[in-house]
């Protein structure tokens, strides 16, 4: 497209530099013609100069520059992060996800880069010192009438270097200060929403993705039986050894068998990527899991509604955000009435002119003026009445917000409830499926009990497994959900704390609530 243009415009441009040249040269060519060929002339040229600069959309340029800025953004992304040093335990995967995580990452710097706004807003106070050098030339000396003697050199030269402090523009540059800090506060409660569902994912990957190495030799060996079954099933069919209904219904059983194992595998499967995602390792990296099974969860407290809600409405980052938008609103509230206020302006200058007819070229000067616009009087009744609509919507969100948060705690409170429940009924039907299992593969030892009966059962230990995980895995995310709600989670720690002092920290708080004080009380521990 690039050389398809130039082509076509070479050709004007030759047509008219001969028309431009043959013009030229005839006598009496007025001087307007000359200058719309120079316009022409001009004109031709910068669109002849942008056809060099026309991008040629084939060319392979930006796409190399694209891989490797993608390359650079990876090795980045993976810069100061500490390898993977045997098993990865709970902890260090909740750790890993606190200090590397990018979407964590990005959050906190939000929250930096708000913190440092308002540092800045904060210097806006501080009153305005300018510098200034003017150098005056004139054609025709000053000269007043009546006086034959000029009173100015033709050409002089002025510097002054002065202060001036608007206490208007201090009074607003005071409630912008603090709606910035109202700001930074906000960004620090999106890190911490930010990392309470983070935390949430790690627990769900985590258990996902035990369940998966737990499991994935063992759903790929039921599922080869299930099709060595099917196999056999269907040669038996086909020689009529058995009834075609029988053959059929054990058929259908057994591929409703292999459906349900391949939909649990396929469930599975993306466990351990998600995990890596989330604690920023490479996705194609294994990852070996340490599993410590909880010996159970903790309940006591729970019915204490009073306690949790109060909790959460002194520490949820939601609860919170609302009230800081409220003070905005009121600061912003604050700011239109200033403005019903004169702007009282101070100056302060050291001034020097280098005219020669000047008795002092040195002098300080100061001044103080006082202003006020006369229309403020008609607009600002119109904005206050919108700021005050603008506080009372907020202080109704803060409303809002508060019944939320409060709902919040007590669907979690009863999800957490019902969630250790499945999880024990989950517990205890896993071990009943696992005696079944034992006793199915000594009778099969025995010749006692046929193929189809010993995959059923396999199918429903493996099932029993899966929804253990699951169960556990619900419990994990409903006890985050509740801490969420509560506003509790780790202290922020800064990000060049070391892994293992972090992975600590995480061990001995194991991001664990405070209403929990007794023991156990459902949940059975682990026999394997």
């Amino acid at each position: 497209m690039r050389h398809t243009i130039c082509q076509k415009l070479q050709p004007a441009r030759s047509e008219g530099h001969f028309l431009s040249m043959g013009r030229e040269d005839r006598a009496g060519a007025g001087r307007g013609r000359k200058m719309g060929r120079s316009a022409l002339g001009l004109a031709l040229s910068v669109l002849l100069g942008a056809c060099a600069v026309i991008p040629d959309s084939q060319a392979p340029g930006p796409l190399a520059d694209f891989a490797q800025q993608n390359q650079k953004d990876r090795e980045a992304s993976q810069k100061h992060v500490d390898a993977l040093q045997g098993p990865l335990s709970m902890e260090a995967a909740m750790a890993r996800a606190l200090k590397y995580n990018l979407d964590l990452r990005a959050r906190q710097m939000e929250a930096l880069l708000a913190s440092g706004t308002y540092r800045a807003s904060l210097l806006e106070m501080l009153p305005s010192v300018n510098a200034r050098v003017n150098r005056t030339e004139r054609d025709k000396v000053r000269q007043s009438l009546g006086v034959d003697t000029p009173t100015q050199d033709l050409s002089s030269i002025q510097r002054d270097l002065g202060v001036s402090w608007n206490v208007l523009d201090t009074a607003v540059a005071y409630f912008n200060a603090r709606q910035s800090d109202g700001r930074a506060q906000i960004a620090e409660q999106k890190r911490r929403k930010a990392m309470h569902a983070l935390m949430q994912d790690v627990r769900n990957a985590f258990w996902r993705a035990a369940a998966a190495q737990a499991m994935r030799s063992k759903l790929r060996q039921t599922i080869d039986e299930a099709d060595e079954a099917l196999k056999a099933s269907r040669q038996i069919e086909s020689e009529r050894v058995r009834p075609p209904q029988e053959a059929l219904a054990y058929q259908r059983q057994l591929v409703e068998n292999i459906r349900l194992l391949e939909g649990i595998e396929q469930d599975l499967a993306p466990a351990e990527v998600e995990l890596a995602s989330l604690v920023n390792l490479p996705l194609n990296q294994p990852i070996t899991l340490q599993v410590d099974w909880p010996k159970g969860v903790m309940l006591d407290g729970l019915d204490n509604t009073e306690l949790l809600e109060n909790m959460a409405l002194a520490h949820n980052g939601d609860v919170r955000d609302s009230y800081i938008q409220s003070q905005m609103a009121r600061e912003e509230t604050r700011k239109v009435m200033l403005r019903l206020f004169p702007s009282l302006n101070f100056n302060s200058s050291a001034r020097y002119d280098s005219d020669r007819y000047l008795v002092h070229h040195n002098w300080m000067e100061t001044s103080a003026s006082l202003s006020f616009n006369l229309l403020n009087l008609l607009t600002v009744p119109v904005q206050a009445r919108l700021a005050e609509a603008g506080v009372q919507l907020a202080d109704q969100r803060r409303m809002v917000t508060q019944m939320a948060v409060l709902t919040q705690v007590h669907m979690a409170r009863m999800a957490l409830k019902n969630a250790a429940n499945a999880y024990a009924r989950a517990q205890q039907m896993w071990e009943i499926d696992q005696r079944l299992l034992q006793q199915s593969q000594a009778l099969q030892t025995a010749l006692l009990r046929g193929r189809l009966e010993t995959v059923s059962i396999q199918s429903n230990a493996l099932l029993s497994e899966f929804r253990r995980y699951q169960g556990l895995a619900q419990v994990q995310m409903a006890e985050s959900r509740l801490q969420a709600a509560l506003g509790q989670e780790m202290e922020h720690q800064p990000l060049s704390q070391p892994l293992e002092t972090l992975t600590e920290q995480v061990r001995q708080k194991n991001l664990r609530t405070s209403w929990s004080p007794a023991q156990p009380v459902t949940g059975t521990e682990d026999k394997q």
